[in-house]
């Protein structure tokens, strides 16, 4: 690249942040982070996980929390956003994502997917009874979407 976006941009606001939920298909045998975890680990690299591409932050999720389980998967990234994930999930071309809320809402409303955390550090409004990952043993895999505006540094 020809600039640095940590030196080169001054950040001025985080104008949208979206929490990523966990979610699989409403017939999957997973409940719980923890069933999913210990698939990856009797399973290494087979379980498949949905991303909106190469670098989303539901990529960076999956990835992160990779590495804070000491597990691996089958990363699948689409080209469309949540609007080939989802598809997949629902007909179990994949097994699991972290998707943004305002992508999977409905979908588990309607019990099409199960949601069985947020990234969030507390519990969200919209979905009172799924725990988050911290509360579930796996802290500091907290993120979520987002977009912000920038200007050139020292932009006045």
């Amino acid at each position: 690249m020809q600039y640095d976006a940590l030196k080169d941009f001054d950040l001025i606001t985080v104008a949208v942040q979206a929490p990523n939920v966990l979610v699989v298909p409403a017939s999957s045998s997973f409940k719980t982070v923890a069933d999913v975890v210990a698939y990856q680990k009797a399973n290494s690299g087979k379980m498949t996980f949905a991303s909106s591409g190469n670098g989303s932050s539901d990529h960076l999720t999956v990835e992160l929390s990779w590495q804070q389980t000491a597990t691996s998967g089958l990363h699948v990234p689409y080209k469309g956003g949540a609007g080939q994930m989802v598809p997949a999930l629902l007909s179990g071309e994949v097994q699991v994502a972290f998707i943004n809320l305002a992508s999977t809402g409905e979908h588990i409303k309607a019990g099409k997917l199960k949601a069985l955390a947020t990234s969030m550090p507390s519990r969200l409004p919209e979905l009172p009874n799924v725990p988050t990952m911290t509360e579930q043993g796996y802290a500091g895999i907290g993120t979520n979407a987002w977009q912000g505006m920038f200007a050139p540094a020292a932009t006045p």
